[in-house]
């Protein structure tokens, strides 16, 4: 029996090739796609198709076109790349989009159509390594909120296992997680962990994590950065002790 053809949209990414190569090891014929720009060339011969784009603008345009075209060409099956966050009253106008784009999908007649929602990628925390060996400080988005940063790998064969058995997965979203709930200093508990940023990031045991507010400043005015990352002196120093030794301050000591 002949397998489907499956579209695979940014096959370069941290997902999509991962994907895409998980379904070329299970024998599924695969079109990789890195430009959304002709849709009709991407889409020719597929049946089933994963949408994912990069996190930058022109990602509601990009489902708009996705969505003519896999109406156009009948698939029998999409999978999403969503957000935990999406929602139509966000702040952020991408996420407000990618909320609006998943309703598009929404609306393609006779297609199981599938959502992940993940939270912060483990992948992006990686991200601000290079940040925290200059400087530091681990600078994450969330807070004092909690996350358990999924893999690209584990979202990979998520995907995957839905593309290649589709039956069953229609209307659902699915949020793959990693094994544990972490603050952002738990997160720099765990790096310093490692033999090569042990020193690097020993200050995180001691110090108040920056803002995602300070973080967006530094990125916006490279010019300010000493103002921007010791807005005050105890922002980098610990907290004051009360008498007997406790801390006022919430975030633990590795």
């Amino acid at each position: 029996m002949n397998k489907p053809r499956i579209l695979v949209l940014t096959a370069a990414g941290r997902t999509g090739m991962p994907v895409a190569l998980q379904l070329l090891d299970e024998g599924f014929p695969v079109t990789a796609f890195t430009d959304i720009n002709d849709m009709r060339t991407a889409m020719a011969g597929a049946r089933r198709a994963y949408f994912c784009v990069p996190n930058e603008a022109g990602n509601l345009k990009a489902a708009a076109i996705f969505t003519v075209v896999a109406a156009e060409q009948k698939l029998e099956a999409v999978v999403a790349m969503s957000q935990w966050l999406s929602n139509p009253n966000h702040p952020s106008v991408h996420t407000r989009e990618v909320w609006l784009a998943d309703r598009l999908f929404e609306l393609l007649p006779g297609t199981a159509v599938t959502f992940i929602n993940p939270g912060f990628f483990a992948d992006n925390e990686m991200q601000v390594l290079p940040f925290a060996a200059q400087f530091g400080l681990l600078s994450l988005p969330y807070g004092s909120g909690l996350n358990a940063p999924p893999s690209n790998e584990d979202m990979a064969r998520v995907v995957a296992e839905i593309l290649a058995r589709p039956e069953g997965h229609a209307g659902k979203t699915y949020r793959p997680t990693g094994p544990k709930l972490l603050s952002p200093q738990e997160t720099a508990c765990l790096f310093t962990t490692l033999p090569s940023m042990s020193n690097t990031l020993s200050i995180t045991r001691r110090m108040r994590l920056p803002s995602m507010r300070r973080r967006m400043l530094f990125a916006a005015s490279l010019g300010e950065r000493r103002r921007i990352l010791r807005p005050s002196q105890d922002a980098m120093l610990p907290p004051p002790r009360e008498p007997g030794g406790a801390s006022p301050s919430s975030s633990r000591s590795c």
